[in-house]
């Protein structure tokens, strides 16, 4: 395949610089034996993998630890084990449609035309009759019977052996379902109708709230824009692994927001506040396709692929959707006459709960003043027998002759001390209780175990 002038030199002056020592230098590496197998000349290209490797090269290179997209693509992102690694969700995705630009530029050259035309055929003969499982299984089949085959194809024998393989399979769903996609996504009449039912239902539903599910008050004050930016993005993407990406954002970020409106760190989120939540933005959000989309993933997504984080969160978008579908009173232990208020005249349902929450919030306003009140008696009450007791010990302690009780022990001795100080036995006489400090207390204490000791003795 030539290139013109133009387009050659356009194509040189896209080339990068040397490139840094990072954790995608695997990438680099082979991307960078695919351009030298390219170049026939010092300025010209035949192939057209500049712009994936210009892509590869735009993406952020700050990234260290355990995430390596090629050596540890298999094993470290959370898509794929459930780990996280603290790698971007967006960065990874950039990194595999780099590699799927070049997979599909591989797939044009020469060499590479008896693998092109098994994938023709099979696009070709491919059955969107029969049930999407089986059509899910039929691709799976497929992309099992052509990795072995790129695995060692000189175009790709360059890759690291897990990794690669892993990646490859990435590339060849990726083509096939965008290639596909108009033909296996809202395959047949009961898949549109699935999805009308489903939006039908959320709209009735739209009188259940944080109360009724459960979650802090806070949520409904809380922006959820993120979350469902996310989630409506997913009628965009045409791969499996595309749309279990946007699955992913959107429940990182319904994570956050459940932290924020319950005052927790977002690890303190767990699966019986996540569900529930998960719930509340599927009511409130109604997005379109989502049965399809669901099922588009379950059915077509490679199964050594369908691991880790994205397929957690997609069992738990499943569950949401099931739950909504079989919603009824019982469930949200809710009376039967305040839920077919809700579906009969939300309207209605909703008057009678801005009632409930004037009337929950004057009983909270009472029960802090009781609590307020009565702990003011309590203080009021200890003071008072504070006041009593050092009362009783001034008026002991004017009345009594501690010195007769003096011996010539050690304590005795500290108490004649004490008492042969000008005025200290009687200071406190005319002193009242609010007036005394924290010293004067410990003083007074003390002056009371050794009088009541001296008593006993007596």
């Amino acid at each position: 395949m030539g290139m013109t002038p133009s387009t050659a030199a356009r194509a040189d002056s896209e080339v990068p610089l040397p490139l840094p020592k990072t954790c995608f230098q695997p990438v680099y590496e082979w991307l960078w034996a695919g351009m030298r197998g390219y170049y026939t000349g010092p300025g010209a290209l035949v192939g057209g993998v500049g712009a994936g490797v210009g892509m590869v090269v735009g993406l952020p290179l700050n990234l260290a630890g355990r995430f390596s997209p090629w050596v540890g693509f298999r094993t470290t992102h959370p898509l794929h084990s459930g780990g996280d690694d603290g790698q971007s969700d967006g960065e990874e995705a950039a990194l595999i449609a780099a590699c799927a630009h070049d997979f599909n530029e591989r797939l044009l050259r020469p060499d590479a035309r008896p693998l092109l035309d098994q994938i023709t055929a099979f696009v070709a003969g491919h059955d969107a009759g029969v049930g999407l499982e089986e059509q899910g299984r039929a691709l799976h089949a497929f992309v099992d019977s052509m990795e072995a085959q790129m695995a060692v194809h000189p175009l790709w024998s360059h890759l690291p052996v897990d990794s690669g393989r892993a990646l490859l399979v990435e590339c060849l769903e990726r083509h096939l379902t965008h290639t596909l996609h108009s033909r296996i996504f809202l395959c047949g009449p009961s898949a549109a109708r699935q999805d009308e039912d489903l939006f039908r239902r959320i709209l009735s539903l739209q009188f259940i709230g944080t109360r009724q599910l459960g979650l802090p008050a806070g949520l409904a004050r809380v922006s959820l824009e993120s979350a469902q930016e996310a989630l409506f993005t997913i009628n965009s993407k045409r791969s499996p692994y595309e749309k279990t990406c946007c699955l992913l954002r959107c429940a990182r970020n319904l994570l956050r927001k459940l932290a924020e409106a319950s005052n927790r760190r977002t690890e303190e989120i767990g699966a019986d506040d996540f569900l529930p939540g998960l719930i509340y933005l599927l009511l409130k959000s109604n997005p379109p396709l989502l049965h399809s989309n669901l099922r588009y993933i379950s059915c077509f997504r490679h199964p050594a692929r369908a691991a880790g984080e994205g397929a957690y969160y997609l069992v738990h978008f499943v569950s949401a959707v099931s739950f909504i579908e079989n919603l009824d009173a019982a469930l949200l232990n809710m009376d039967p006459a305040d839920f077919e208020l809700g579906l009969s005249d939300p309207d209605a349902f909703a008057e009678r709960e801005r009632q409930r929450d004037a009337e929950e919030e004057e009983e909270a306003r009472r029960r802090q003043e009781e609590e307020a009140a009565a702990a003011l008696r309590r203080s009021d009450s200890d003071s008072d027998e504070l006041e009593g007791d050092v009362s009783s010990w001034v008026y002991l302690n004017k009345k009594t002759d501690i010195s007769a009780f003096a011996t010539s022990s050690a304590d005795n001795t500290t108490v004649d001390e004490a008492n042969e100080e000008e005025g200290q036995e009687d200071r406190f006489l005319d002193v009242e209780a609010e007036q005394l400090g924290a010293a004067d207390v410990a003083e007074l204490l003390q002056r009371y175990k050794l009088l009541v000791e001296r008593l006993r003795q007596a």
